[in-house]
């Protein structure tokens, strides 16, 4: 019995640790089958019989009992069961000896036999692997304690089969057809059965929910311990049945689908001076609902994101030189916008209607470590967010920004590592342009440094000593210097760490948007002759504004609105899309409406619908150096974890880009290059690689971090769900 407490009391501690988001299954099971009892050996111990030797029986008997079961991963478990088997069977064997007939002697058979009736109270430890979602293999070690034990022996003449007697030792009739005959407890019992076991089984699901199942399974189990202490007897066991499992909601393996509604607060602030700017100032969950459809949990989290617009102010505009008689208005008739579709090639492509389908996603957000400075400053850009109070920031409340306003909280993503892992250290350089007034403005490289260590010392409580700064001139891998966008890229500081965790790269589970086409781009046109001062171009669904491009002086001819890069306008709904173009000029305004069909794909539809659908994830590659497509440093680690995603179905694109910085021939070339370069260090023969330089502009080229974050490498892998 201590050895089957010993086995209970490990199932207990094996579910004591697991992690509480594991699926835990109780059922009962109950198999039968055959029994086949191995042997070698004469007799009993102290029971008379004539055997040469035994050597094989067998029998059927029940196994039945309570089970449990918990999911360490999607294919892993492990599982307990407890239970009543019966192990009985018969042991025979066949000898030739000396009959009376007739009172004469003869040649004759006869049979001995031993028919066992054993009972145990048996425990299994097994771990077990799913090799398909409902097909599972599992196997481990069993301890059983006998509870019963009987034996009936005899021997009992077989040839011939209706006459003869036994002749006793004496060589008299004995008048019998048998003897040895004896029933009684198995003598020198071994109490204590051994036993390694394993099976295979397929649940099949008895209700909507999926939380009631029943496996039909066959199991095999071998023994390596013997009924009778001293002999070799042996009982191994291979018998089929069904097991019944219950799933308690709180524990189901449910399909889990994440949405996230968005939802814009934009508050307008009028300005005098400076440009006009949309800045992201507050981010914050309003609400998570859950509901449940047969067997999927479908968990929406409403997140509120909201925007300060600051715009020139409109009681400012100058009036007109002309008089009211002699000024012309601006004509509606005059202006138009259309949308076309821009495809992964970049090329432009007609759209009847915008499609826009939901995948589970792993996005991986890598960090830029550079805070870029405007000329000659060393006060830290508006657009990156600094916190007066540091609660209001947690790496969990970027889950569902893109990449560049995650980067934007570079400074708190930092601050806050720093502050959780208090024995890292950080190293900050600051460079400047080493042009025009910032010329061996050595200074001024200090000054942007000291600006970055004060926010983590003042703002975030960072001991000083844990941050060392130093000053040069250009940075060590410095951009192009002839031009005004590598010039713009040199004004940094650089944040450096021995500690990987300080600049991580951000993971979040999220709901990724697959537009086709991938990026809109609204063609405008103005046919007036009239000058005008503004104009805008802004997208809405059901009356809320998506996105929303403006600016003062000529209308572009073309603007792109690349759905897939800002996760966070994407649209959410079958309705409309609403875009229209609007000139102003004073009081004056002309406006262009039209509407674009949309196709919504949602994945809790496709889990209604059962539709086949698959995880698409999205890894980006960045700091590659200007003109290099070198994979090293913290790419090659991006790689690895890539590596972990990819499963033998998986499809593979590697698409690789650049900035708009250099001649467009010699960019696609180095684009081609940084793909190839990743899809070597990768390692996959599946993957596809090709390069697009500066065809498609994924971040805002104007801007030195969005041209940094263009150098890159986009890995896509498309793993198709069972």
């Amino acid at each position: 019995m201590r050895f089957i407490a010993l086995t209970i009391f490990l199932a207990l501690s094996i579910q004591i640790h697991a992690q509480e988001s594991s699926t835990k299954k109780y059922g009962v099971y109950a198999d039968y089958g055959l029994n086949m009892h191995s042997a070698d050996f004469r007799a009993l111990p102290g029971i008379p019989n004539c055997c040469t030797n035994f050597q094989e029986g067998d029998g059927l008997g029940l196994s039945m009992g309570a089970l449990f079961e918990m999911d360490m991963t999607s294919h892993l478990f492990l599982a307990a069961r407890l239970g009543y088997t019966d192990i009985s069977g018969e042991l025979r064997r066949y000898d030739q000896t000396t009959v009376i007939i007739d009172n004469a002697f003869e040649d004759g058979e006869f049979i001995h036999t031993i028919n066992s009736s054993i009972q145990a109270v048996t425990a299994r430890i097994l771990a077990g692997y799913r090799i398909i979602p409902n097909l599972s293999f599992y196997a481990g070690f069993g301890v059983g304690n006998v509870i019963n034990a009987t034996f009936d022996q005899v021997e009992t003449l077989s040839k011939p089969s209706d006459r003869g007697t036994f002749v006793d030792e004496n060589g008299f009739d004995t008048g019998s057809r048998t003897r040895n005959e004896f029933s009684d407890d198995i003598p020198e019992l071994n109490s204590i059965r051994l036993f390694l076991s394993a099976g295979i089984g397929y649940e099949l699901p008895l209700n909507s929910d999926n939380s009631i199942r029943l496996m039909p399974e066959v199991n095999f189990d071998f023994a390596f311990s013997n009924v009778v202490n001293g002999i070799d007897w042996s009982i191994n066991e291979l018998k089929g049945g069904i097991a019944l499992k219950y799933v308690p909601q709180n524990d189901r393996d449910w399909k889990i689908i994440r949405d996230t509604v968005i939802v814009r607060d934009t508050t307008i602030e009028y300005i005098t001076e400076n440009k006009p700017s949309i800045k992201l100032i507050n981010t914050r969950v309003l609400d998570e609902s859950e509901k449940i459809e047969g067997n999927t949990k479908i968990i929406t989290t409403t997140v509120e994101k909201k925007y300060l617009h600051r715009l020139l102010d409109p009681s400012l505009a100058e009036n007109s030189k002309s008089s009211n008689e002699n000024k012309s208005s601006l004509k509606n008739t005059d202006i138009s916008i259309t949308a076309k579709g821009v495809d992964y090639n970049g090329n432009l492509t007609s759209v009847a209607t915008m499609k826009v389908e939901e995948f589970i996603s792993d996005v991986i957000h890598p960090l830029l470590p550079y805070i870029f400075f405007d000329h000659n400053s060393s006060v830290v850009p508006d657009r990156y967010t600094q916190y007066k109070k540091l609660e209001e920031f947690t790496e969990s409340s970027l889950i569902n920004d893109e990449t560049l306003e995650v980067y934007y909280n570079l400074l708190n993503i930092v601050g806050r590592r720093l502050k959780d892992n208090p024995k890292s250290t950080i190293k900050l350089i600051g460079t400047n342009s080493n042009t025009g007034e910032e010329k061996e403005n050595i200074l001024l490289s200090q000054n942007r440094a000291k600006e970055v260590k004060n926010y983590f010392v003042n703002a975030w409580g960072i001991d000083a000593n844990r941050i060392k700064t130093e000053a040069r001139n250009l940075p060590q891998n410095a951009s192009n210097t002839t031009v005004e966008d590598g010039i713009a890229e040199n004004r940094r500081v650089e944040i450096y760490s021995s500690d990987n965790q300080i600049l991580d790269v951000i993971m979040a589970k999220d709901t990724l948007r697959k537009a086709d086409p991938p990026t809109l781009r609204f063609m405008t046109e103005y046919k007036g002759t009239e000058d005008y001062e503004n104009w805008k171009v802004v997208v809405s669904q059901n009356g809320i504004t998506l996105k929303e491009y403006n600016g003062n002086g000529t209308l572009p001819k073309s603007i792109d609105w690349n759905l897939e890069q800002e996760q966070g306008t994407t649209p959410r709904f079958d309705s409309p899309l609403d875009y229209k173009l609007v000139l102003t000029k004073g009081g004056e305004t002309a406006e262009a409406n039209a509407q674009l069909p949309m196709q919504m794909i949602k994945l809790s539809e496709k889990a209604i619908n059962k539709v086949g659908d698959k995880r698409i994830d999205k890894f980006n590659l960045i700091l590659f150096d200007f003109n290099s497509s070198e994979i090293s440093g913290r790419n090659s680690e991006i790689i690895e974890i890539i590596d972990t995603r990819i499963e033998d179905n998986s499809t593979i694109q590697i698409k690789g880009y650049t900035d708009r910085m250099g001649d467009e021939a010699l960019n696609e070339r180095l684009s081609n290059s940084r793909a190839e370069s990743a899809n070597k260090a990768l390692g996959n023969s599946n993957a596809i690689s090709k390069g697009y330089g500066e065809k498609i502009e994924l971040y805002n080229n104007d801007l030195p971090e969005g041209r940094m974050y263009n150098r890159t490498v986009e890995i896509i892998v498309e793993t198709p769900i069972k």
